[in-house]
């Protein structure tokens, strides 16, 4: 097969950036991917996260995995990701596309951390730092990554003065476990609990506070941005686990002046401005008590919510903006010098190998130094001159 890719460039005045995350062979087709592919302005193509899925065979899914069992050892990871790449519209995207891509929990076992994960039982599958040393090696060896200290994928990646794009490992690097009570301030706030381990937030402030760029877009696997139902968080797997890390994070977010978070993990979409303190010194009309905004994109094939809450979502947080909580689909970032936009692209059918039709469904904007979210009413419009697509 003939390829095509895109280096970064050194002089950028537009860029196209299209994101996805949690692609579980088993529970449908790849469409999502065919349609990424046939994008030809694309710059690159953003994967954050749960790109295999380390469950065995379940009879109630649509297409079987290798190999049936659950991924422990090396050359079960290595069987899986073989698995993904006979599928022709994930051959179709990396075909066309440069991927930058990070891992998140599936990519090892779910809720993984750095020092355990919720679907581990050591008792029965060995020494977590062997399957966590057995899957790092099976994503070094199948995704497009330089190879560098095993274990470690966060990095940086700069595209011209117009676009410093940071990659963060938010699951096993640094993070400790979870907290099971999210009813505790305490402990929610204890500043010695990691989420990105104090290396790589080391690491984080020195990218931030030397960037020249007018854009630094965040890739990452979890919600930044606080999510409440009523009184507490409701969930101890996003950065709500974490509040101080994420204080932390904010603080060091004001030494840019446009900053741009993207995440994964969720299966489903939504936009936020990244206000430190949603219900007291917030404005939602103006942004004023924002550091920046997030854009969360949904699966390729994971399933959302059962039932779009959407609203009761909105009502709780000011700061989101935007939420819709059952599609499948993508991200399609515009970025040019006045503002970044998001447009969300869903597609209603991917458990039919002829699904695939896809339709626009928002699109939210933060203009530049306004670290802030409005909402536009068309997607931006494609680069006219795009190079060709591959043969």
């Amino acid at each position: 097969m003939i390829g095509r890719t895109r280096t970064a460039p050194t002089d950028a005045t537009r860029l196209r950036v299209a994101m996805c995350s949690c692609s579980n062979y088993s529970r449908g087709y790849f469409h999502i991917y065919r349609r990424i592919a046939e994008r030809a302005d694309l710059d690159l193509v953003l994967h954050l996260g749960d790109y295999i899925y380390e469950a065995g065979v379940n009879p109630n899914h649509l297409r079987p995995v290798e190999p049936e069992h659950e991924l422990i050892e090396l050359e079960d990871y290595r069987m899986r990701y073989a698995t993904y790449r006979t599928d022709l519209d994930l051959q179709e995207l990396h075909r066309q596309h440069p991927v930058v891509a990070v891992w998140d929990d599936h990519e090892s076992a779910n809720d993984a951390s750095r020092d355990n994960a919720q679907n581990h039982t050591p008792s029965t599958e060995g020494s977590w730092e062997d399957r966590k040393a057995a899957a790092s090696q099976a994503y070094a060896e199948w995704m497009p990554i330089r190879e560098g200290a095993l274990g470690v994928i966060y990095r940086a990646l700069p595209y011209s003065d117009l676009m410093h794009l940071m990659m963060l490992d938010t699951r096993l690097i640094g993070r400790d476990l979870q907290p099971d009570d999210l009813t505790d301030p305490e402990l929610l706030d204890d500043p010695d609990r990691q989420l990105l381990g104090m290396e790589q937030e080391s690491w984080a402030m020195q990218q931030l506070e030397s960037t020249d760029a007018q854009w630094v877009l965040v890739g990452q696997q979890v919600i930044m941005a606080e999510v409440r139902l009523g009184d507490n968080p409701i969930n101890a797997d996003q950065w709500d686990g974490y509040r101080a890390a994420r204080s932390r994070f904010y603080e060091m977010a004001t030494a840019v002046p446009n900053m741009i978070v993207l995440t994964g993990d969720i299966h489903s979409s939504w936009a936020f401005d990244l206000a430190t303190d949603p219900r007291g010194e917030y404005d939602p009309e103006t942004g004023e008590g924002s550091v920046g905004v997030e854009f969360v994109t949904p699966g390729v094939t994971s399933a959302g919510f059962p039932t779009n809450a959407a609203n009761a979502a909105l009502v709780s947080n000011p700061h989101l903006h935007w939420a819709e909580l059952t599609q499948r689909g993508y991200v399609v970032l515009d970025i040019d010098s006045e503002r970044v936009q998001a447009s969300w692209w869903f597609i209603d059918d991917v458990e039919s190998v002829d699904g695939g039709t896809q339709r626009f469904e928002s699109a939210w904007a933060v203009y530049d130094e306004t670290r802030h979210l409005v909402q536009e009413d068309e997607p931006a419009e494609p680069v006219e001159d795009a190079p060709a697509l591959a043969p």
